[in-house]
This record gives structure tokens, C-alpha cells and sequence, in this order.
């Protein structure tokens, strides 16, 4: 029984199983069963790609739950996940960092991270010393330097001449200085050396004087032996400058760029260079013997001079003459060997045996047995050979009872008709030279065949005609013909109730002439600028010209004439004390107080310091003196102060030269021809006419005359009423054409419509004739006729002056040799 329960569950079993009747085979079901997953793969996590990044954790994805997590993922440095699956976050390092945000790092080459204006991609600024744009160096400013021949003239000005050197000899010791006044830097190779008689010597090789430097040319470099100067040129020995008078004349290729003429007007203290004072630096001033000085600065050889620097402010000058002859004291420099003596001068007479040297050569003149009164004049042909002022050189003062010049008789009249240019005589033009002569040929009183008969009485130079009359109705005559100190071209003492010009009545103003210094050709009466103060205001007419204060304010006007300084400031209003160039502005009120030419209007400042480059110490506004202009006007106050732009045109109030007409500034691009100065460089009119400013000491050099057939034309304006234009040509005088003299010359001057011109032409400085023949519009015609066997080489002049009319329209001058 027990076995038979024991097959049971076998059975039981065996039912579950199923029976193939065909193979009697018996097969376990539940074996297949258990065993159907070995038939198919068997899958791996690590191997699934959870993410769909592309990668599993079998092929090194750190993160399969991340896409953003994988080998090939960009690494973000220090945020703690390490996103390329490497091991480590990346972390950033210094040249990597961008700090002032400018776009560049120090790994991409930015030389200074903590300033966002320097950077790789960064404008250098020139000569600031700061590498902006990282490329190792800062930037400089390149200077163009100009050849002579584009050199214009005033750029190069003579200021300090050694003519007389007391320490060495002239011939190691001369030497002269030249400025450079332009704009840019100059190359003096070829500038020609020389005087009046041609050029001495030229420049060879290249020399570049800088803007605002001084270069010396001397005879000798040798610092030991030419009294310690240092000369950045050594001319020829052709050059010599006289030690009384002489020429200087700088030119290149014909072009005069610089001359100065000197004489008994400049100083001329031996051992003493003599200097342009600083503020007359410009080639026309420096013409003027009153604008020059003795050098104060003395040198370790004993002399004195400032070559290549700075000349000595002549301000600082004290002129010493105590006993007013005009000579300055020996002790202070100067050459009066008696200063306290008015007799005692280089210029009086030495009396022959008194034991005084009158005339300060350094010893008493001495008696010969033939010139008992020294006077040069042996007593065979000296009428009076006791009077060194009687002799044959003096000129006989006519009428007075005394024969100075031993013709044998009293002068009637300074009238000998020996005119040396015979061939003038009769010819109906006054040739002598004589006050208002067409012409200075002659010497005065000998051309008496076309001038009259000249009576100088007083011996002053002017004469009277005793009721003949001239033929020239021109002619200023001598009023007072017993009184030397009253003639036609002295200056008229105010209120004196004398006429001492002759002019036909006594000027009122400040003058009475009582100061000491008078004559000495220095303004020192203490007005406006005035180059001293040793005398009263209006006390010094000699050398200041009138002075005219009726408001009493201390500041003169000049009531129409001409004063001898052209730059004074002069009193817009002499009928108010309150209105002067020393005047207080009051703004807004419509009265111009202190001269200025205009009243201020007072501004709002433009001042808000936004400027990105505020407190740099650089002006970085564009407003006047700004260094740059990164900012705009009135943005940098920190650094530039503040701006005033009235008229609101960009140009700040100091630029601007009318801060009320936005069309008047700096910035305009040429002046128009209409009276103004437009574009604010102190010039009216000046870019219409390009010759301008022209005066008679200012003249544009046309060129030279030598050959038959030569011409020469120039173009120019006259733009406002009182214009006035010069031009100066060469003349050579070909004494190979003989006969004739082949060295006539035309010059016709047209002017345009509605101008009516004047013309005057000089030769060598002293006039040949005037006149104004035709109306406006019309030419006039300047004929030089030249004298068989005469001499007519040398500088002309035309001076062209508008009568009336002014005009846009060119004015033609045109000159020719037949």
C-alpha cells in the first residue's frame, strides 16, 4: 500500500508531462520553460545609452542621466561637475579672464587687463608714453620736415647778430642766429648767406632746425679759440658783418626769407651781440633797430651774447643817460665816455688842444701844422681853419652871415644845380632828394633846375621857398624858418600854442616833451605798452607819438593819426573813464569797457564730468589746449576746467573769436570776403587774398628782372578800405648792352572794378615817385626809365594802396623788361 502511494505523485507529475505517441518520448515541460532565456541575449546596464547623448557608461559617460555629461561634452571651468568626464572640474586661470570687459584677455594679448582703453584692438596715441594697442612700443608722431623750397616767408627770422666780438678777434668770433617761427621743422640745406652786394655762401648738406629752435652760423666751430660758442654752422670767410652797418640776408633760390639791415639805430657795444627782443620774434619786426638790444648774458670769454637760446628780454634793460644826449653811459654798456657832460659824446665835435676828447675816441683831437682845428681839412683849402665847423665837407646854412661850406659866399638858398645825374636836370621832375622830392637822386638843393631854390635858414633839413614857391605844390615847407626845432616833420607838442609840424594850427593832447629820455628812440613814458617808465605819461611825444587822454583814465586814443607803435591798445572811448583796455567788463550791458571789441556775454559753463577719461590729467574735451578729444566739449572739467560755448557750435568761448555767430569759429574752412575774420586766425579776409598781411615792410617778392624779355605777375585782393599790398622785384643792370642800357621796366597794376588804387615804387627803400592817375577800375602804369651809364641794380618796390573800393575780384600786377 505504501508503495502504491508512492507512485502517485509520480503519476501526478507524469501528468503534467505530455506524451508523443509517436516517439514515446517523454518530455519535461517545465524544464523547457526554465530554461528558454538562455536562447536570447542577455543585456548589460552599462552598456545602455540612458541619456541619448551618444554615450554609455561603458564608453566612459560619468552621468548617463545627463546629456549635457559626457567625453565629448565642453568642459565649464570652475563650477564643480566635470562635464568632460575626465576626472577633474577645469579650472580658470588668470590670462583667461577678461577684467575691465574689453573683449580681450592677457592670454589674447591684452598688456593691461585692468584698463579696458588698452587692448590689441586699441588706437595708439602718439608720444604719450602709453602702449595702447599692446604692440610693444608707443606710438610717435611723425614730423614732416619741409625743404627750403617750401618754406614761407616769415617762417625763418634772424634774431641775434655778433658783429663785433671783443674777446677774440671778428674773424674767429662772428656769428649770427637764425629762428625757426613756422609750424614744422625745417631742412636749411641750400639757404643762401649773404648781403645787399650777393650771396656769400650756401648751405651744403642737410641741417634741420626745429620748430621753436635756434641755430647758429658763425665763422668758426672751434669753442677755444671763437669765445666759447657753439655753432652749428661754420659759413665762408666771405661772410664779414660790418661793426657800424652792415646787411643780413637769408634767401633760398632767389627768395629772400629773412633781411635784416642794420645801423647807427641798433646797439652797437662792442663785445655784446645784439638781440631781437623775444616777444618781436617775426621778420617784419625785427627791421627796426628799436626792437633789438644789447645781450645781458654774459659768456665764460667775457663777452656777451644768447646764441642758441632765448634771446634777453629787452624790457629789462636800464638805459643810463644821465646827461640826455642821447648816448648811453660807457659804465652800463653804452659808448658816452662822459655821461654827466652833454658836450661829451661820439657824436660831438673834438676841439682841437682843450685836453677834453669831445667825441669820446680815447684822445683829444690834435692840431697838424696844415689842420690846426682837426677838422680833416688841411688850412690851404679851410676858410677857417679855428672852426672845426667851418671847412669844405659842412653844408652851408643859408643866410645866416656864416660860409660853412668856404664856397666864398653865404648860401641864399641850398640850391647848386650840380645835380650828379646831369641828364635830370630841367627835366621837369624834382630830383634832389628834398622833403616830398618825386624822386631821391640828387642830393638836396642840386637839382634846383627842376626843384626850385631850397632856403633852410635854420639848417634843419626843410626849407622855405621866401614867397617864390615850389614847383611841385606838394612840397611841405619849413613854416618857421628861424627855428630849427619847428619844421614839417617834427612831431606837434599838445596844447603849447605852438605849431611845430607846420600842419596849420597847435594839437591838443598829453604832450609836452619835457622827458629827459626824449629822442632816444625808445617809448618810455609809461603808456600803454610803453617799453619803459621812466617818464611821465604823455611826456616823451619824441619817441610815443601824441598821447590824448580826455576822460583822464590813464589810456590815450590817437584822434586819427598814426602811432609810432602800431600795437598799442588805445582807448575805444576817451569821453568815458570808465571804458579802457584796463576797463572792468560788465556783462550783458552792451558796452564794450575794457576795449575788447566787444561786450561779454556772460555763459553758462558746460561742465558735467562725465567724461569717461575724467581726472586723468589729460584735457581729453576737444575744447581749447585739450590734449585729445575722446569726449565731448565741457565733458572733462576735472582736467580742462570748464567750457563756455554760447553760440553752440562746438567751439569753446576761447577758440571761438565770436561765441555769438555759430557761423564764425575755428572750424569755418575759409574766410569769405565779407570784412570778418571767419575763421577766428586774427586775419580779415586773409584766405581770399593769400599775399595778406602786406604793408610796405611786408612785402612778396616777385622775383627778378635780369634779361630782356623777363616778366614777372603776382595775383592779389583789395579786400577792405585802407588795403594795402607791397611787392619788390630785382633789378641786375646789364652794362654789357652798351649802348644802350638795356634796364628799363614796366609795371602795370590792375586793379578790379569800383577799387580806385594808389601806387608808389622805391628803390632801395627811398621813394621814386607817387600817384594815383585814373579812376576806379582803371590800370596804373609804373615806367622805369634807366640813365646810360647808371648804376640801377638793386631792390624795387611797389606799394599799392586802394584809394577807394574794396573788392573779391583779383587785382593783376604785371611787370616786364622790354
Amino acid at each position: 500500500m505504501f508503495r502504491g502511494l508512492f507512485i502517485i505523485p509520480t503519476l501526478m507529475i507524469a501528468c503534467s508531462s505530455n506524451f508523443d505517441d509517436k516517439q514515446g518520448e517523454v518530455i519535461d515541460t517545465a524544464e523547457e520553460e526554465s530554461s528558454e532565456p538562455t536562447n536570447e541575449p542577455s543585456e548589460d546596464p552599462a552598456d545602455i545609452d540612458n541619456d541619448s547623448d551618444g554615450f554609455t557608461e561603458n564608453e566612459g559617460d560619468c552621468d548617463d542621466f545627463n546629456n549635457s555629461i559626457n567625453p565629448d561634452a565642453d568642459e565649464i571651468p570652475d563650477n564643480d561637475i566635470d562635464e568632460d568626464c575626465d576626472g577633474v572640474d577645469e579650472v580658470t586661470s588668470a590670462a583667461e579672464i577678461d577684467n575691465d570687459s574689453d573683449g580681450f584677455t592677457e592670454n589674447d594679448g591684452d598688456c593691461d587687463d585692468n584698463n579696458n582703453s588698452i587692448h590689441p584692438g586699441s588706437s595708439d596715441i602718439p608720444d604719450n608714453g602709453i602702449d595702447e594697442d599692446c604692440d610693444g612700443e608707443d606710438a610717435t608722431t611723425e614730423v614732416s620736415v619741409l625743404d627750403l623750397e617750401d618754406v614761407t616767408l616769415g617762417a625763418l627770422i634772424i634774431t641775434e647778430i655778433m658783429k663785433n666780438p671783443s674777446a677774440v678777434g671778428d674773424s674767429d668770433g662772428e656769428w649770427f642766429e637764425i629762428y625757426n617761427n613756422g609750424s614744422q621743422d625745417i631742412n636749411i640745406n641750400g639757404l643762401d648767406i649773404g648781403s645787399d652786394d650777393g650771396v656769400d655762401d650756401t648751405v651744403s648738406g642737410d641741417l634741420v632746425i626745429a620748430v621753436g629752435e635756434h641755430l647758429v652760423l658763425g665763422l668758426n666751430d672751434d669753442s677755444a679759440t671763437n669765445g666759447g660758442i657753439t655753432v652749428d654752422y661754420v659759413y665762408s670767410s666771405d661772410v664779414n658783418l660790418g661793426n657800424s652797418s652792415d646787411e643780413v640776408i637769408i634767401s633760398y633760390d632767389g627768395s629772400p626769407l629773412d633781411r635784416v639791415a642794420y645801423d647807427d639805430s641798433f646797439p652797437g657795444v662792442a663785445g655784446k651781440s645784439m638781440g631781437l627782443n623775444p616777444d618781436q620774434y617775426d621778420n617784419s619786426l625785427n627791421d627796426s633797430g628799436v626792437n633789438w638790444c644789447s645781450s645781458l648774458t654774459a659768456q665764460a670769454s667775457g663777452d656777451f651774447g644768447t646764441p642758441g637760446t632765448i634771446n634777453d628780454d629787452c624790457g629789462a634793460i636800464t638805459i643810463i643817460d644821465l646827461d640826455g644826449d642821447g648816448y648811453e653811459a660807457s659804465a652800463s654798456g653804452g659808448t658816452d665816455c662822459n655821461d654827466n657832460d652833454a658836450t661829451i659824446n661820439p657824436g660831438a665835435v673834438d676841439i682841437v688842444g682843450d685836453g677834453i676828447d669831445q667825441d669820446c675816441d680815447g684822445q683829444d683831437a690834435v692840431a697838424t701844422a696844415t689842420d690846426l682845428d682837426g677838422d680833416g681839412y688841411d688850412d690851404g683849402v679851410d676858410c677857417d681853419d679855428n672852426d672845426a665847423s667851418i671847412n669844405p665837407g659842412m653844408l652851408d646854412i643859408g643866410q645866416d652871415g656864416i660860409d660853412q661850406d668856404c664856397s666864398g659866399l653865404d648860401e641864399e638858398g641850398l640850391c647848386s644845380d650840380n645835380c650828379s645825374n646831369a641828364a635830370w636836370n630841367d627835366d621837369g621832375v624834382c630830383d634832389d632828394g628834398g622833403p616830398f622830392a618825386d624822386y631821391g637822386l640828387c642830393s638836396f638843393g642840386a637839382d634846383c633846375s627842376d626843384c626850385g631854390a631850397r632856403y633852410d635858414v635854420d639848417g634843419d633839413g626843410y626849407y622855405d621857398d621866401e614867397v617864390v614857391g615850389p614847383l611841385n605844390p606838394n612840397l611841405e615847407l619849413d613854416c618857421d624858418e628861424t627855428d630849427a626845432s619847428i619844421n614839417p616833420g617834427m612831431l606837434d607838442i599838445g596844447q603849447d600854442g605852438i605849431d611845430q609840424d607846420c600842419d596849420g594850427f597847435d594839437e591838443e593832447g598829453l604832450c609836452d616833451d619835457t622827458c629827459s629820455d626824449a629822442g632816444d628812440g625808445y617809448c618810455d613814458d609809461g603808456g600803454p605798452y610803453a617799453q619803459y617808465n621812466i617818464c611821465g605819461f604823455g611826456s616823451d611825444c619824441s619817441d610815443c607819438a601824441p598821447r590824448y587822454d580826455d576822460d583822464g583814465d590813464g589810456y590815450y586814443d590817437d584822434e586819427g593819426t598814426t602811432s609810432l607803435n602800431t600795437s598799442l591798445s588805445l582807448d575805444c572811448d576817451d569821453s568815458d573813464s570808465t571804458v579802457n583796455p584796463g576797463g572792468t567788463e560788465v556783462p550783458n550791458d552792451g558796452i564794450d569797457q575794457d576795449c575788447s571789441g566787444a561786450d561779454e556775454i556772460a555763459s553758462t559753463a558746460l561742465c558735467d564730468d562725465s567724461c569717461i577719461h575724467a581726472n586723468d590729467g589729460d584735457c581729453d574735451d576737444g575744447g581749447t589746449d585739450s590734449l585729445y578729444d575722446f569726449c565731448d566739449l565741457g565733458t572733462d572739467c576735472t582736467d580742462c576746467g570748464d567750457r563756455y560755448d554760447d553760440d553752440e557750435d562746438g567751439y569753446d568761448s576761447d577758440a571761438d573769436c565770436n561765441d555769438s555767430d555759430f557761423a564764425i569759429n575755428p572750424g569755418v574752412s575759409s574766410d569769405t570776403c565779407d570784412g570778418i575774420d571767419n575763421d577766428c586766425d586774427g586775419n580779415i579776409d586773409q584766405d581770399t587774398d593769400t599775399l595778406e598781411p602786406n604793408d610796405s615792410s611786408y612785402t612778396y617778392y616777385l622775383g627778378d628782372l635780369d634779361s630782356s624779355g623777363d616778366t614777372l605777375s603776382v595775383t592779389s585782393y583789395m579786400t577792405h578800405e585802407n588795403d594795402e599790398d607791397a611787392f619788390s622785384l630785382f633789378l641786375f643792370d646789364n652794362v654789357e648792352f652798351l649802348p644802350p642800357d638795356a634796364d628799363d621796366f614796366n609795371c602795370v597794376i590792375t586793379p578790379p572794378a569800383g577799387v580806385d588804387i594808389a601806387v608808389e615804387i622805391l628803390y632801395e627803400g627811398s621813394s621814386l615817385g607817387s600817384g594815383d592817375n585814373f579812376g576806379a577800375g582803371q590800370a596804373e602804369t609804373i615806367q622805369y626809365n634807366s640813365t646810360w651809364l647808371v648804376d640801377d641794380e638793386g631792390t624795387y618796390t611797389i606799394i599799392v594802396s586802394n584809394v577807394s573800393g574794396s573788392s573779391c575780384s583779383p587785382m593783376y600786377v604785371y611787370c616786364e623788361k622790354p
